[in-house]
């Protein structure tokens, strides 16, 4: 248990240094067709991880994108050229659900679940090569107080400038 809270810790004091915003925007990125929007634990609508803060930003910024027109959207990854992670800031949370378990022999029963999740207190979208997925370096990232909220969405005019800015200086 003291192992998993210092790994824990570790995790959250990190998380803000690495979610640094990147100034250059790879031309894979702003190259790219599809598009897939998700969350870290992905876009399951039964997941009890998932918050209903993150659903709303992955909606909205999914409208984002569909009125910007420089991507289109992918709802899965093997169709998606990028992923976007998107995450409301929050240091902390806990969600409890019921899930379908099972035991050494097979045997399958219902159960509780119960999910703790910490990290940075800013709005954060990362980009992953779809290729590699979410599991690997991403290509760009950004973190911002409230950048995910509801209209303004000002994280994502962010990304939308990077990438705007990163075609006109292409060779």
């Amino acid at each position: 248990m003291r192992r998993l809270l210092g790994v824990l810790l570790l995790v959250c004091c990190a998380t803000p240094l690495l979610a640094q915003s990147r100034k250059t925007m790879p031309l894979l990125v702003a190259k790219a067709r599809f598009v897939m929007v998700t969350t870290y634990y992905g876009s399951n609508v039964l997941d009890s991880r998932i918050t209903p803060e993150d659903r709303q930003a992955v909606a909205d910024v999914e409208d984002a994108i569909q009125k910007w027109k420089h991507y289109q959207l992918a709802y899965r990854k093997s169709d998606a050229d990028i992923i976007l992670v998107v995450r409301r800031g929050r240091v902390g949370s806990v969600s409890a659900g019921v899930g379908i378990h099972r035991d050494p022999q097979g045997r399958r029963s219902l159960g509780p679940i119960v999910a703790a999740e910490t990290g940075p207190a800013d709005d954060m979208i990362d980009v992953y090569d779809a290729s590699t997925g979410i599991h690997g370096a991403p290509l760009w990232l950004a973190s911002m107080k409230d950048g995910l909220e509801s209209p303004d969405l000002k994280l994502f005019k962010e990304f939308q400038t990077a990438v705007e800015q990163a075609l006109k200086k292409k060779p």
